[in-house]
């Protein structure tokens, strides 16, 4: 495994738990007693926000129950501090101002449980960190990989502690990722002219477990809920807005306090959204947007998994739910094969891309879909988003059905 944020841990650990021994390369040594800190720095910006005695991380994700129950298997799901956990059990969807069209999924209504979890990177990448530094079964090499050379029955890797031989390389070391590259894989995909403007607020009033999501002339808005005993037992909510690079440009130089101003006229607007005026707590960030995806997932003795495989937009908060679904996909394919193949036969490996065609390429045409809608604003396309989300919103048997697709 090359790759040391938490799709590279995680596939670390789900090879041991499989019984397969494996080489971890994480990308560059730890630095400080932190011990995420490898983690943490080959990965898109992650900050702390400490406002009041709280300690809030900037970079969260929405965990959905399928991705929970993958995260149980491996035995971290348990281990996550419950104190920072934040239970999604309504999403509320607004369309476009003049619409006035809404949608709503809750867990009662779709009869689940809940419809996803959010999780502090840092926590989540924690446990991964600790469960992977002590299971038997993976060695973890320091430092960058330097390519690798693909042999009749195994691979090569070269890394700055020596080289490593292996059955099979698996890629998991970003969107940008060179291993892709060393592979021969291209990729495919474009820029969407944005950025994600993310940060921590906190509202007057609890969020009950509710997330808001506002598609606008200025982008897409979600309001994530976070865990309300983080430190300073006030509750608080996860911004990201996926802003226009001018717009976006323009929020970051105005500052959190500005935006908390616009975010609580937003939320002003909507009686379901009765969040009460909302504070700053703490910097921003901004992550520029775009869809990538690899022209295929495996080549001789090597595959990719997470952002080295696909990049999606953030509208519907299932990026890091998709790239453990491919270690889950890999790790199964490699653990289910025949006694007379070895994890990198092309045989095992071919299993895996046709296991992820159909999953990925359904979640990349359904968020670049919506993207592409919502930025139109012709009057007519409008009309006809408005209308979309009314009928869809009493098809409740319809909803059901998407939600369970969505949480695996």
């Amino acid at each position: 495994m090359i790759g040391g944020g938490l799709v590279g841990a995680a596939t670390a650990l789900a090879a041991a738990h499989a019984g397969l021994v494996s080489t971890w390369v994480v990308g560059r040594p730890a630095t400080g007693s932190e011990p995420v800190a490898a983690l943490e720095a080959d990965v898109a910006p992650s900050a702390r926000t400490v406002v009041g005695g709280s300690d809030r991380d900037l970079r969260v994700y929405a965990i959905s129950p399928g991705t929970q129950r993958f995260l149980d298997r491996l035995r971290v799901w348990s281990r996550l501090d419950a104190s920072r956990l934040a239970p999604v059990f309504d999403m509320r969807v607004h369309g476009d101002a003049a619409s006035g069209a809404a949608l709503h999924f809750g867990a009662y209504e779709t009869a689940t449980e809940r419809l996803a979890t959010i999780v502090e990177h840092r926590e989540l990448a924690r446990v991964l960190e600790t469960a992977a530094s002590y299971l038997p079964g993976i060695e973890r090499v320091e430092g960058m990989a330097a390519g690798f050379t693909v042999e009749a029955d195994h691979v090569v890797v070269a890394t700055e502690r020596g080289p490593r031989r292996a059955r099979v390389v698996v890629a998991a070391d970003g969107a940008d990722s060179p291993t892709r590259d060393a592979m021969g894989i291209g990729t495919t995909g474009r820029a969407y002219g944005q950025r994600a403007v993310i940060g921590n607020f906190g509202c007057a009033r609890p969020h009950a477990g509710t997330a808001f999501q506002w598609f606008t002339s200025e982008g897409v808005i979600a309001l994530l809920p976070l865990a309300s005993s983080a430190g300073d037992g006030a509750p608080a909510l996860s911004l990201v807005w996926s802003a226009p690079d001018a717009l976006a440009d323009r929020l970051m130089q105005e500052g959190p306090e500005a935006i908390a101003a616009r975010l609580s006229l937003l939320v002003a607007a909507r009686a379901d959204s009765a969040l009460g005026p909302l504070t700053a707590l703490g910097p921003l960030a901004a992550i520029p947007l775009l869809m990538r995806s690899a022209d295929r997932l495996i080549a001789p003795r090597s595959a990719l998994v997470g952002d080295a495989a696909h990049v999606i937009h953030p509208l519907a908060g299932q990026g890091l739910n998709l790239g453990l679904g491919d270690v889950e996909a890999l790790i199964a394919s490699m653990a289910g094969r025949e006694a007379f193949r070895d994890c990198g036969d092309r045989a095992v490996l071919r299993r895996y891309e046709r296991a992820r065609a159909e999953p990925v390429r359904t979640m990349r045409r359904l968020t670049d879909g919506l993207a592409r809608l919502f930025a139109d604003d012709r009057p007519a396309v409008a009309q006809l988003r408005g209308l979309g989300l009314r009928l869809f919103d009493r098809a409740t048997p319809l909803k059901r059905i998407v939600v369970r697709q969505a949480g695996g």
